[in-house]
């Protein structure tokens, strides 16, 4: 199947690179993408899914999916920590692990209709004020959404994988204090 442009193999993917004190001290650059073709986690027989009580142990996302993840990190002074990060992540339809289905399993096609996404800014701060002993202030802004496909609306994929309370636009704002590791 690897020369064949219409046919997959079930596999899920990740890579990342970070560039750190360079050009710039004291400043991190990261990025990591992720991947997941259709089915990648599912089978026909219960007990050989990638599961354990129907909770996935593969990609958070699943299969079918995407995401794309930045984060900025500075190191301004001894003892604070800033950090700046974007997420972008994508879920596409849901297919059934079916012999018999429109498709042969190898050939439903990666991300056809999006039907979830997810897409967040975050600012947090961190400052040491004692050995292992740290105040954080947080600040996210996220908007996430539900997209109408396979016969199902938006709001059953919105609902399938976000909380109601983080569902369209909306900001959260964090406060912590953590001593020890």
């Amino acid at each position: 199947r690897i020369g064949d442009p219409d046919r997959h193999n079930f596999y899920s993917w990740k890579a990342g690179a970070k560039l750190s004190n360079w050009p710039i001290r004291n400043v991190s650059l990261t990025f990591e993408t992720t991947q997941s073709s259709p089915l990648t986690y599912k089978h026909r027989i219960p007990v050989l899914t990638y599961a354990s009580n129907k909770f996935n142990l593969g990609h958070y996302m699943r299969d079918n999916s995407k995401d794309y993840y930045v984060e900025l990190d500075i190191n301004p002074l001894p003892r604070f920590h800033f950090t700046s990060s974007y997420l972008y992540a994508t879920h596409g339809n849901e297919y059934p692990y079916i012999m018999d289905g429109p498709y042969e399993l190898d050939e439903y096609p990666f991300m056809k209709d999006k039907t979830w996404s997810n897409e967040k800014i975050s600012f947090q701060a961190d400052y040491e004020f004692s050995s292992n002993a740290y105040i954080t202030v947080g600040y996210t802004i996220r908007d996430i959404k539900g997209y109408a496909a396979d016969g199902k609306s938006a709001q059953h994929y919105l609902s399938k994988f976000t909380p109601e309370f983080f569902h369209g636009e909306t900001e959260t704002f964090e406060f912590g204090f953590n001593i020890g590791f």
